[in-house]
């Protein structure tokens, strides 16, 4: 069976993450988690629609997360481990904020050997029976200043003082982030840090207590997506006179009586958000026929329509006359990357 006949073509390729058909239809599927792919994937998404870099925001991938929890656990001194991590200690250069995603299966996956290294996607790219974390979570660092901060924002939590196997795995990660920010490979900071802090937010909304989709019992994926970008939003909106002053988070997030969120809402957005990068990435055009041979496959014809594929290519537009597709811009389609309401529209303004 090839792979565009078991939906593990790849219809997405970002750097450390390829996004398959089977995540794909799996986003808005009830319940189902989300892969370190889709996390991924959507993250890359967030940081180029909101350009992340020119407001000094570090939104990093679930790799860099392994990487992190890695160097936090391990004995990883000399300055030979730092320079192979190099174009991962970029990343963090001339940022205030780290947003992390952190699931608790990086405790389930021990530590890399000498082999290994920071483009070795293993972690990433590991099929669903090798998927061992059953959590997600979200740390956002503020790397400023001499104090290094963390909060921890778990969906789960109906217990502050509960330690949880996220809670270790987000503790471990920040451990190796003040271990990369202290380094001096990379130069990211000229001393190390006077003290460090890691809170669990207590405020954060739980994901069926405070979802409108009470069925839903895969949201943590969601959860961490929609609130990343929430943050990405108060960040990159700051003004000027705000640049140095304390985040505050309860502006943000709070957690209410009436549902904040809604996770089938959601899990739409996500997939349109997806959608529209794919569209992106290999045209209109393509993508129609893409999905035009996987509806062949999956209705059991042995073969594809191929004049109807045909006819994809010619392209209408305003009564003009068929176009030529193979130029992505003259391929019009419908899908605004952020199209229609903030599923968060509920909280509570800044």
């Amino acid at each position: 069976m090839s792979s565009s006949e078991d939906g593990t073509e790849p219809v997405i390729t970002f750097p450390y993450a390829e996004l398959r058909m089977t995540d794909l239809d799996k986003i808005t599927e009830p319940s189902s988690w989300f892969t370190d792919r889709v996390i991924t994937v959507f993250l890359a998404i967030l940081e180029r629609t909101y350009d992340c870099p020119t407001h000094h925001i570090a939104l990093v991938n679930c790799i860099f997360a392994q990487w992190c929890y890695t160097s936090g656990t391990s004995d990883v001194g000399t300055a030979d481990y730092w320079t192979g991590y190099a174009p991962l200690l970029d990343k963090l250069a001339e940022k205030d904020f780290v947003i992390i995603p952190i699931s608790d299966g990086l405790m389930q996956r021990g530590t890399e050997d000498d082999n290994d290294g920071w483009e070795d996607c293993s972690y990433l790219l590991s099929d669903g029976a090798q998927e061992t974390g059953k959590h997600w979570s979200l740390v956002v660092a503020d790397i400023r200043g001499q104090i290094l901060k963390a909060k921890h924002f778990d969906s789960n939590c109906t217990d502050p003082n509960n330690v949880s196997d996220n809670r270790i795995a987000a503790e471990c990660v920040m451990h190796g982030l003040r271990r990369a920010l202290e380094c001096n490979v990379a130069e990211i900071r000229r001393a190390p840090y006077e003290g460090y802090q890691f809170t669990l937010f207590a405020w954060t909304p739980h994901q069926l207590m405070d979802n409108a989709c009470m069925t839903d019992g895969g949201a943590c994926g969601l959860f961490i997506c929609g609130f990343a970008e929430e943050f990405v939003k108060k960040l990159s909106s700051r003004s000027t006179n705000c640049k140095k002053k304390e985040l505050n988070f309860r502006g943000i997030v709070k957690r209410k009586r009436s549902p904040c969120f809604d996770s089938e809402l959601l899990r739409e957005y996500v997939r349109n958000a997806v959608e529209a990068e794919r569209v992106k990435l290999v045209g209109a055009c393509g993508t129609a026929i893409h999905d035009k041979i996987r509806e062949n496959i999956m209705i059991g014809s042995s073969t594809v329509d191929e004049e109807a594929i045909e006819g994809m290519f010619m392209v209408q537009r305003n009564g003009q006359d068929a176009i030529d597709p193979s130029s992505n811009s003259d391929c019009e389609h419908s899908i605004d990357l952020y199209e229609g309401e903030n599923y968060f529209s509920k909280l509570p303004p800044a």
